[in-house]
């Protein structure tokens, strides 16, 4: 996807909205409907407001080239921004909340920037975790549960755990749901995790009683308050 912020000329206007998610980029394409008689000089500045069930703001929201504002050209007749490098996007990051783009324009020295100026907003709504990593440890007393992944309203509260037997085998328990509110809360809820915006790792040891190869895999999903996510499995 990409982000479009059109600039009639003499530069003006507001933007378009198509849709886009959070861990997403998308380019940013600055143009106008018009030329103008002499080079135009801008500067994009981005600022976010968190929408989080555990609000936090998340530095993973910027522009690719780092930080939070960037400057552009449009030559003099021309309509399309030049920002000195072959494409520039806006990481949207893993929190929900509100980007905003701004744009402020000068020309020959004078500030050109209409009012209100040139605006982009894109909605980063709360949604179900995303579960992007998962792996399964062997451990002394049984197995390990491995994740990794993103909650938007950097909540979750509860994991759900389906074991898969082994061809020929058979489990008393094929599945556990447990609540970890509290632990995800004291991780969101912690100063340390702003560093990651709505990031997290995940570790759930199982004992076990009996043989470990009478399983043959695990499948996980986590819930919050706007639903569940997609399975992942991993085989032993």
């Amino acid at each position: 996807p990409s982000v479009t912020v059109t600039l009639p000329g003499p530069p003006g206007g507001g933007p378009t909205n198509p849709p886009v998610g959070p861990a997403q980029q998308p380019d940013i394409i600055v143009g106008s409907t018009g030329s103008f008689p002499v080079p135009i000089l801008g500067q994009i500045n981005l600022t976010f407001a968190p929408d989080a069930v555990n609000p936090s703001d998340d530095p993973a929201v910027q522009f690719s080239t780092g930080g939070r504002r960037v400057n552009f050209t449009i030559p003099a007749n021309g309509t399309q921004a030049d920002f000195g490098v072959p494409a520039v996007a806006v990481q949207t990051g893993t929190v929900a909340g509100t980007i905003t783009l701004s744009v402020g324009l000068q020309a020959g020295g004078k500030d050109i920037t209409p009012s209100p100026p040139p605006t982009r907003i894109i909605r980063i709504e709360r949604s179900a975790p995303v579960i992007t990593g998962m792996r399964v440890n062997r451990i002394i007393s049984g197995f390990e549960v491995l994740l990794s992944g993103y909650s938007t309203p950097r909540q979750i509260t509860q994991a759900t755990f389906r074991l898969t037997p082994a061809a020929g085998s058979n489990l008393q328990t094929t599945e556990l749901t447990l609540d970890v509110s509290g632990l995800f809360t004291r991780w969101y809820q912690d100063p340390a995790s702003s560093q990651f915006g709505g990031l997290f790792t995940f570790a759930q040891p199982f004992t076990i009683q009996g043989d470990l190869n009478a399983i043959s895999s695990v499948s996980v999903t986590l819930t919050n308050e706007q639903g569940t996510s997609q399975p992942v499995r991993a085989s032993f």
